[in-house]
């Protein structure tokens, strides 16, 4: 038997709000910690991490990447599209290939930092919903304590969120988005580009199911889930659609 409680669902609404927020700065946190260390003079915004002044050492080997591709016309147009021909042979491709290296040596851990960050606090959560099973075991409703500790476990399903965005990016482009961080990060892997989505993204699925099937109480559990889809939804527009551009623009 389904159960509603329309008191919860007020407050864990506000809470996925609240959460959809928090999370989306700490993940544009996670990138802005890793740029300032290689140098960069980065800058938080609502949605996005702006990497700002280049240190010297990088944006020296930057132009002379591109003063390389434009040397030997390496930027190539295929339809509406560019696309890099790095199969190509030249005379400079070694110093060319040692100059790219040293930049993803660079980026890599850029792109990191934002899903580092976001996983790492998911995994807290869900590690403590793990070794403290008395908190909810057996239990018929939780405690206010509980319910924020799944709010971070439930870090991971930006994960899952962006795996989705990134499907429906192929669907509608046929291509995968290079603007996201999973993309970036197979490609500097040299991975097939989905490859890092799909298997965070199942990730947050598994912690989801798992925090809705066995952690929290029938009771409670049709209220999470639509709470979780409203405040999900709401949190997304709130912040990056109005609030977020007025006050991190």
């Amino acid at each position: 038997m389904w159960y509603f409680c329309p008191k919860l669902l007020v407050g864990l609404t506000i809470g996925f709000i609240g959460f959809t927020i928090v999370g989306t700065i700490s993940h544009e946190a996670g990138h802005y910690i890793v740029a300032k260390y290689y140098g960069f003079d980065a800058t938080i915004h609502y949605g996005y991490t702006d990497f700002g002044k280049m240190p010297t050492h990088y944006r020296q080997n930057a132009e002379a990447i591109k003063a390389l591709r434009d040397k030997y016309k390496l930027i190539k147009k295929r339809g509406e599209h560019y696309f890099l021909a790095d199969s190509v042979d030249f005379p400079e491709k070694p110093y060319y290939e040692t100059l790219v290296q040293q930049q993803q040596q660079t980026l890599f851990p850029i792109h990191l930092g934002g899903p580092v960050q976001t996983m790492m606090t998911g995994t807290i959560g869900w590690g403590l919903l793990i070794l403290n099973r008395q908190w909810w075991r057996g239990q018929k409703t939780l405690s206010v304590a509980v319910w924020l500790i799944i709010f971070v476990a439930l870090f991971w399903l930006r994960q899952s969120f962006n795996f989705v965005m990134a499907i429906y990016a192929m669907l509608m482009k046929g291509e995968w988005s290079s603007r996201m961080d999973e993309v970036k990060i197979a490609n500097d892997l040299q991975l097939w580009p989905a490859t890092i989505s799909l298997i965070t993204g199942l990730a947050g699925l598994y912690v989801l199911a798992f925090i809705s099937l066995r952690v929290v109480p029938k009771t409670q559990r049709l209220t999470f889930l639509v709470s979780g889809l409203v405040g999900g939804l709401l949190g997304f527009w709130i912040w990056l659609g109005w609030l977020g551009p007025k006050l991190m623009p």
